[in-house]
C-alpha cells in the first residue's frame, strides 16, 4: 500500500497528523525512540526508513527548534509524562512545514514506561494564520498610536 503525503490545510480545518500515531519506544534499552509509521514518514521527510527508526529523524527539525525540542522531549521523558511540542520538520521537498508532536506513556502496572505512543500533526496553517493576526494586530496598533 502507498501513501501520499498529505496536502496543505486550508486555514479553517482542523489539524490533521501527518504521521499516523508513532510508538516511541525501545523495550531492549528501555529508552524511547522514534517508531514512526516507516511506510508514509520516508515519503514524507525522504529519510530512509533506517533513520526513521533511530533518532536520525531529529535531523529533519529545523536547527533553530531542535535544542528546545530535544530539551523539552528530554524532560516529558525523564518524568514519564505526556508532552507536546511546536516545531519546523523539514519535508522531502526541503520545504518545512510547522507541526506539534504529541507523546503519551503506556505504563505497566508498576507505573514504569513500558512504550510511548505519539503523532505528529501539521499545524502550518494554523501558525501562518497566527502570525498574520499579529502582523494585523501590530499594524493597527501602530495607526491607533499615531492617531
Amino acid at each position: 500500500m502507498r501513501f501520499a503525503p498529505p496536502a496543505p490545510l486550508a486555514p479553517h480545518t482542523a489539524p490533521a497528523p501527518l504521521l499516523p500515531a508513532a510508538r516511541l519506544a525501545s523495550p531492549l534499552r528501555r529508552r524511547p525512540r522514534l517508531l514512526a509509521a516507516l511506510c508514509l514518514a520516508p515519503l514524507l521527510t525522504g529519510q530512509p526508513e533506517e533513520d526513521i527508526g533511530s533518532y536520525g529523524w531529529m535531523e529533519m527539525v529545523h536547527p533553530d527548534d531542535l535544542e528546545r525540542l530535544r530539551a523539552e522531549r528530554q524532560r516529558g521523558i525523564e518524568a514519564g509524562q505526556p508532552y507536546e511540542n511546536c516545531f519546523r520538520l523539514r519535508l522531502a521537498d526541503g520545504s518545512y512545514r510547522w507541526v506539534v508532536a504529541r507523546a503519551v506513556p503506556l505504563k505497566n502496572s508498576d507505573g514504569s514506561v513500558r512504550e510511548w505512543v505519539g503523532l505528529i500533526m501539521d499545524v502550518h496553517a494554523q501558525k501562518h494564520a497566527q502570525e498574520q493576526l499579529r502582523i494585523s494586530e501590530e499594524r493597527l496598533r501602530a495607526a491607533l498610536q499615531a492617531a
